[in-house]
């Protein structure tokens, strides 16, 4: 059975799709693409695939989800505007909205918080949303 969600942060475009058939859990990034002509877009696209796979994970460990496998089906967003922490968390909401459930206000808004926070950082920068 498969659940698919898509989601938008400044200008991010994320699809996912869960799988719970799978055999073991997991985070699967299928495509990852800027959406302008980027020099540095290699570099950009390695931290926004290790992004993808971290927004995911958290997005299931945060609401205690049953194990399944997430395919990251897209990404795709302007290294011009956003970051790696940016990515990690469109794809924690296409997960969480995929699930049809969301975390704690709390968590929301610690996501928000470190997002905006992240504001300067350089495309290729992941902060951490951990809250302990």
């Amino acid at each position: 059975m498969s659940n698919e969600g898509i989601q938008q942060v400044q200008g991010t475009r994320v699809s996912v799709e869960l799988d719970w058939d799978a055999p073991e859990p997991g985070v699967l990034v299928h495509a990852v693409q800027t959406t302008v002509r980027c020099d540095d877009a290699g570099r950009y696209l390695d931290a926004w695939q290790h992004a993808a796979s971290y927004g995911a994970r958290y997005a299931l460990e945060v609401v205690n989800t049953l194990p399944c496998v997430v395919h990251v089906l897209e990404v795709a967003a302007d290294p011009r505007h956003i970051n790696a922490t940016v990515v990690a968390a469109a794809t924690a909401q296409a997960v969480w909205s995929a699930l049809e459930c969301k975390p704690d206000r709390d968590i929301e808004e610690h996501v928000e918080r470190v997002v905006a926070a992240s504001a300067q950082c350089p495309p290729d920068v992941l902060c951490p949303f951990r809250l302990r």
